[in-house]
């Protein structure tokens, strides 16, 4: 039920201005790539959000980050900081 909840919330969501938006060249990056190795991230110094992770991501590629409702997908996009 939740998901049909949301849906109707986000039917009420007013749109955003494509005037403003802002959009990088098709073609960047062109070269450069961020590799994880062995990564193990918490968000509170006990509950480890990613374990473990080994990763390359190339240019031009797109990744996603999924997971359950508080799962600690906020905290695991900020482990670069």
């Amino acid at each position: 039920m939740n998901s049909v909840e949301r849906v109707k919330q986000y039917n009420h969501v007013p749109q955003e201005n494509p005037d403003i938006k802002q959009h990088p060249p098709k073609d960047w990056p062109q070269h450069g790539q961020i590799k994880l190795k062995n990564l193990t991230v918490s968000y509170n110094g006990r509950d480890i959000v990613l374990d473990n992770i080994t990763a390359t991501i190339k240019a031009r590629e797109k990744i996603g980050i999924v997971g359950r409702t508080g799962a600690g997908k906020r905290y695991a996009l900020c482990f670069s900081h």
